[in-house]
């Protein structure tokens, strides 16, 4: 006679096909999950060579041949490197090209007076003296912000994202105010400037500050301030001086500041509080550009044309001032740790305190920005590479 089954045995059993089955639709729901995240977030997970030629196969991209590559150059207004592709600011689009000059993305903009930043992946578009600005990057349009009834002075960007804008004011209790925003245009931070003019501003590269240069007339002369802010404290720490403009600021990696005027320099070191004014000695600014760790400031003497010099400045505070530049002044800019100076002749390549090489090039030639660690120039008809 055979033996019956215990009760607790069957039970089991009886439970083990529904257990599979459970087990089988948690595995099939993961695979969809895990698809669809990668599905929604293929922009920030795929190879930028696979997205070029998903998008130049399947898109409206062109297909680039390398550079020299044709361009109408006098309609563009400013070029940087973003995430290893270059942006070209023109005055109705934002153009993305990659290292093989074929044009990826092409964004139209209705601004009348736009500006380029760039930082990290992102590029931000701003309309000075109109009330919107973009963050771009190569795969989307990240961020479009209109501050209505309001009009945008200046503008700055961090490579996280986050933006900082300078706007006149919305009633006359106060002169002008710095907002800031995150990605997502959460506002960060604000501040209302009853006492000065702010024309310019730099983020902290923490995301914790900002640093800005403003003007006020006192005793029938003018006052430059510099004003640090920290966004936990309610004021900002003051720095003046009388006589002078200070037009522009950059805020470096160190932590040190460096706010340039038509007649002076001044340096606040990471942990100093209070700055250290350098002398122009009669030399007049044509020119400036800045990364987190240096900056390039380009003069010549008062009265005269074609007699260029460089000043580079790095986020300790020390200051190295080039030989004279042949050739009246065209284009500078400073990327990372290398210098390029422009012409109507030559191109200089400076390092932090030397100048590395000088090349010949053509008299049309407009623009210059650092791309994929080598010069690419501008000029009336093409982007083209600069060759040693």
């Amino acid at each position: 006679m055979s033996e019956s089954k215990s009760p607790r045995r069957r039970s089991k059993n009886q439970y083990l096909p529904w257990l599979r089955l459970f087990v089988r639709l948690l595995i099939v729901v993961a695979v969809l999950v895990v698809g669809f995240l990668v599905w929604n977030n293929w922009d920030k997970i795929a190879p930028e060579a696979v997205l070029d030629w998903a998008e130049a196969r399947f898109g409206d991209a062109q297909t680039g041949n390398g550079f020299p590559t044709a361009i109408e150059g006098n309609s563009v207004l400013a070029m940087s490197e973003v995430n290893q592709h270059l942006v070209a600011l023109t005055d109705t689009s934002l153009q993305f090209y990659n290292s093989s000059a074929s044009r990826v993305v092409t964004r139209n903009h209705p601004f009348s007076n736009p500006t380029l930043h760039t930082a990290g992946r992102y590029a931000l578009i701003t309309e000075v003296g109109g009330s919107r600005f973009r963050l771009e990057t190569r795969r989307e349009t990240v961020l479009s912000m209109e501050l209505e009834n309001r009009k945008i002075y200046a503008s700055c960007l961090l490579s996280s994202g986050m933006v900082a804008v300078v706007t006149d004011s919305a009633s006359q209790s106060y002169l002008c105010e710095i907002g800031v925003y995150d990605r997502r245009g959460k506002s960060v931070f604000t501040y209302q400037c009853r006492k000065y003019l702010l024309t310019n501003i730099s983020l902290a590269t923490n995301g914790k500050g900002i640093a800005a240069v403003g003007t006020t007339a006192e005793g029938g002369m003018l006052k430059s301030v510099l004003l640090m802010f920290n966004f936990s404290d309610t004021e900002p720490v003051e720095y003046s001086g009388s006589d002078l403009l200070l037009y522009d600021v950059n805020y470096y990696s160190s932590g040190a500041v460096l706010a340039v005027g038509d007649k002076e320099v001044w340096i606040l070191p990471a942990r100093g509080n209070a700055v250290d004014k350098i002398s122009l000695d009669g030399f007049e600014p044509i020119g400036y550009s800045a990364s987190t760790t240096l900056s390039a400031l380009v003069l010549e003497r008062s009265g005269s044309t074609g007699d260029g010099y460089v000043w580079t400045i790095d986020g300790s505070g020390t200051v190295w001032k080039s030989e004279q530049m042949e050739g009246n002044f065209r284009s500078v800019s400073c990327q990372n740790t290398q210098i390029l100076a422009l012409t109507e002749s030559h191109l200089y390549n400076f390092s932090k305190s030397k100048l590395e090489n000088e090349v010949h090039t053509p008299s049309d030639s407009l623009l210059v920005t650092e791309y994929r660690d080598r010069p690419l120039l501008l000029t009336l008809s093409e982007l083209q590479r600069v060759e040693s």
